[in-house]
């Protein structure tokens, strides 16, 4: 007798929740959040851009003095553009200009005298999207932001836009 009255119970619950489920007004939120396209950050985290963009490269802290020239690699380790540092320079400058790339992902090499890479960074050119992210869309990620960048608001703020620039709708984080 338990059961016929757990499972009537369970039945009276469920019945109006599922009709309910068909009705769109039973979804719909009156705290739609507008949305605009997203543009980068202005100091461009990531060395990432739009398609159309003139790229310029941050060329690491870590990158040694000797380096004498650059080259950047497509995903396919075709190389794109090349070019040397200037002859009078005892280091290597805070950024490279390489014109504008095509949509796609880079690997940006320093190079010796020699032509052996001693540092290498990434660049990235994504297409601006056509439209805002609709609130519907199933492009979301799982971030572990709290752990990368705890106690950094900068940095979330950073890792947030590369993913707003990538189409992505929401991010479920992971909080310890």
């Amino acid at each position: 007798m338990k059961k016929v009255i757990i499972i009537t119970a369970i039945s009276v619950w469920i019945c109006p929740q599922v009709n309910a489920s068909f009705d769109t007004a039973y979804w719909s939120d009156s705290h739609v959040v507008q949305r605009t396209i997203p543009i980068p950050l202005a100091e461009r985290p990531g060395n990432v851009y739009l398609d159309r963009e003139t790229v310029w490269v941050k060329v690491p802290a870590e990158t040694p003095k000797e380096t004498r020239s650059w080259r950047v690699l497509d995903d396919k380790g075709r190389m794109i553009r090349s070019g040397v540092f200037s002859e009078d320079s005892t280091a290597p400058p805070s950024r490279i200009r390489l014109e504008q790339l095509p949509v796609g992902w880079y690997r940006v090499e320093f190079l010796d005298q020699h032509r052996t890479c001693l540092h290498w960074t990434t660049a990235a050119v994504l297409q601006k999207l056509g439209a805002p992210v609709p609130q519907d869309s199933p492009v979301c990620v799982d971030s572990a932001t709290a752990w990368f960048a705890k106690d950094k608001p900068d940095d979330q703020t950073r890792l947030a836009s590369l993913a707003a620039l990538a189409g992505v709708n929401w991010i479920r984080d992971r909080l310890t």
